[in-house]
């Protein structure tokens, strides 16, 4: 699908707090629901855990990490003492050689502890599965076409194999992370997720 127009996280954020007026009503009203319901994340929160693991890691430990790489593990240690929040130190870590999606996705990968060799090997199998987290009458149609073709899943439970048990844990481990980030967390909002599919 095409992305138009300046569709960012940042810009989604700036429209919230009412800086810019890029969003549609249905979707402003959407999110506005969210924010009072306490389901708006903060990334802030992400700021002392990853101190924390900056703290404890050495550069051979960052290696460690899918996507960690090309001198990217000595910057971040070289930087976050110097940062002054989540925001500040991908604003020092950015450069002509990485982008700010470039480093949030390796923080990402980080923080969820992503083992390189665990991942690329489990790559190499394929996509195990499609998940499904919502549908309206035009998607339920094209859901039983392409059945027969890939495995659909609802929920993380209904993963199968080796590499699809192991894709469905790094999606909840990150859907747990992503509740910490929350004014109102719910850890068991994953487990409780059901989907009906036909």
């Amino acid at each position: 699908m095409k992305r138009t127009g300046n569709f960012t996280s940042r810009a989604i954020r700036e429209d919230i707090s009412g800086n810019a007026d890029m969003m549609t009503s249905y979707s402003r009203e959407i999110l506005f629901r969210e924010k009072e319901r306490g389901r708006l994340c903060d990334e802030g929160k992400l700021w002392p855990l990853l101190q924390n693991i900056f703290i404890r890691s050495t550069p051979e430990d960052l290696r460690k990490i899918y996507g960690v790489d090309e001198g990217i593990e000595g910057l971040f240690l070289r930087q976050w003492r110097e940062a002054h929040g989540l925001d500040d130190f991908i604003g020092r870590c950015v450069c002509a050689r990485y982008t700010r999606a470039h480093i949030r996705r390796r923080l990402v990968y980080i923080l969820l502890g992503l083992n390189r060799w665990e991942v690329i090997g489990a790559l190499r199998q394929g996509v195990p599965y499609v998940r499904v987290l919502a549908f309206n009458a035009k998607g339920r149609e094209l859901l039983r076409e392409c059945r027969s073709d890939v495995k659909i899943i609802t929920r993380l439970s209904e993963a199968e194999g080796r590499t699809g048990k192991f894709f469905a844990g790094v999606e909840f481990k990150a859907s747990q992370l992503y509740e910490l980030l929350l004014e109102k967390p719910d850890m068991k909002r994953e487990t409780n997720k059901v989907l009906q599919f036909p």
